[in-house]
Protein backbone atom coordinates (compact mmCIF):
# COMPACT_ATOMS: atom_id res chain seq x y z
CA UNK A 1 0.00 0.00 0.00
CA UNK A 2 0.76 3.15 -0.36
CA UNK A 3 0.10 6.98 0.58
CA UNK A 4 0.83 10.36 -1.11
CA UNK A 5 0.27 13.86 -0.55
CA UNK A 6 -1.68 15.13 -3.38
CA UNK A 7 -0.33 18.72 -3.78
CA UNK A 8 3.28 17.15 -3.83
CA UNK A 9 2.06 15.41 -7.19
CA UNK A 10 3.58 16.68 -10.21
CA UNK A 11 3.56 14.13 -12.97
CA UNK A 12 1.98 10.49 -13.34
CA UNK A 13 3.80 7.14 -13.29
CA UNK A 14 4.68 5.31 -16.44
CA UNK A 15 2.87 2.18 -17.57
CA UNK A 16 5.01 -1.38 -16.81
CA UNK A 17 7.92 -1.46 -15.29
CA UNK A 18 8.59 1.53 -12.66
CA UNK A 19 12.32 2.39 -10.93
CA UNK A 20 12.83 4.26 -8.47
CA UNK A 21 13.81 7.37 -10.63
CA UNK A 22 10.57 7.25 -12.09
CA UNK A 23 8.79 7.74 -8.61
CA UNK A 24 11.06 10.69 -7.28
CA UNK A 25 10.42 12.23 -10.82
CA UNK A 26 6.33 12.13 -9.82
CA UNK A 27 6.45 13.79 -7.03
CA UNK A 28 6.64 18.40 -7.36
CA UNK A 29 8.84 18.67 -3.88
CA UNK A 30 11.29 17.08 -2.75
CA UNK A 31 10.69 14.78 0.09
CA UNK A 32 11.24 11.51 1.39
CA UNK A 33 9.58 7.85 0.37
CA UNK A 34 9.85 6.03 3.59
CA UNK A 35 8.41 3.03 4.66
CA UNK A 36 6.62 2.20 7.65
CA UNK A 37 4.97 -0.85 9.51
CA UNK A 38 1.26 0.71 11.16
CA UNK A 39 -1.54 -0.92 12.67
CA UNK A 40 -4.96 -0.81 10.84
CA UNK A 41 -6.12 1.40 13.66
CA UNK A 42 -3.46 3.86 12.79
CA UNK A 43 -4.01 3.98 8.97
CA UNK A 44 -7.95 4.82 10.47
CA UNK A 45 -6.66 7.40 12.28
CA UNK A 46 -4.49 8.52 9.46
CA UNK A 47 -6.81 8.65 6.61
CA UNK A 48 -9.34 10.36 8.69
CA UNK A 49 -6.53 13.27 9.62
CA UNK A 50 -5.74 13.00 5.88
CA UNK A 51 -9.17 14.39 4.75
CA UNK A 52 -9.80 16.96 7.49
CA UNK A 53 -8.33 19.73 4.81
CA UNK A 54 -11.50 19.06 2.43
CA UNK A 55 -14.22 21.06 2.33
CA UNK A 56 -17.81 20.82 1.43
CA UNK A 57 -20.43 23.24 -0.07
CA UNK A 58 -24.26 23.77 0.91
CA UNK A 59 -24.65 20.87 -1.05
CA UNK A 60 -21.91 18.74 0.29
CA UNK A 61 -20.00 18.23 -2.81
CA UNK A 62 -16.29 18.71 -2.36
CA UNK A 63 -15.63 22.01 -2.63
CA UNK A 64 -11.93 22.71 -4.21
CA UNK A 65 -11.58 25.70 -3.93
CA UNK A 66 -11.63 25.80 -0.48
CA UNK A 67 -10.06 22.89 0.48
CA UNK A 68 -6.42 21.65 1.17
CA UNK A 69 -4.44 20.71 -2.01
CA UNK A 70 -3.64 17.76 0.82
CA UNK A 71 -5.94 15.15 -0.11
CA UNK A 72 -3.99 12.17 -0.01
CA UNK A 73 -3.74 9.65 -2.98
CA UNK A 74 -3.74 6.05 -2.31
CA UNK A 75 -2.75 3.07 -3.83
CA UNK A 76 -3.25 -0.71 -2.40
CA UNK A 77 -6.25 0.19 -0.62
CA UNK A 78 -9.49 2.51 -1.49
CA UNK A 79 -11.48 4.76 1.65
CA UNK A 80 -14.67 5.96 1.84
CA UNK A 81 -15.59 8.52 4.34
CA UNK A 82 -18.05 11.32 5.83
CA UNK A 83 -16.21 14.76 5.64
CA UNK A 84 -19.85 16.31 7.29
CA UNK A 85 -19.16 14.77 10.46
CA UNK A 86 -16.22 15.69 13.17
CA UNK A 87 -12.65 14.51 13.27
CA UNK A 88 -13.35 11.62 14.96
CA UNK A 89 -16.83 10.37 14.04
CA UNK A 90 -15.84 10.41 9.85
CA UNK A 91 -16.94 6.95 9.62
CA UNK A 92 -13.51 6.12 7.43
CA UNK A 93 -14.10 2.76 5.57
CA UNK A 94 -11.28 1.15 4.40
CA UNK A 95 -10.99 -1.23 2.05
CA UNK A 96 -7.92 -3.13 0.70
CA UNK A 97 -7.29 -3.49 -3.12
CA UNK A 98 -9.21 -1.25 -5.59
Amino acid sequence: MAIACGGHLGNSLPGGTITLADVYQVFAVDGQVVSVTITAGELYHLMEQAVSGTAIDAAERIDPARGSDAFPQTSGFSFTYDISQVLGRRRCILKKGF
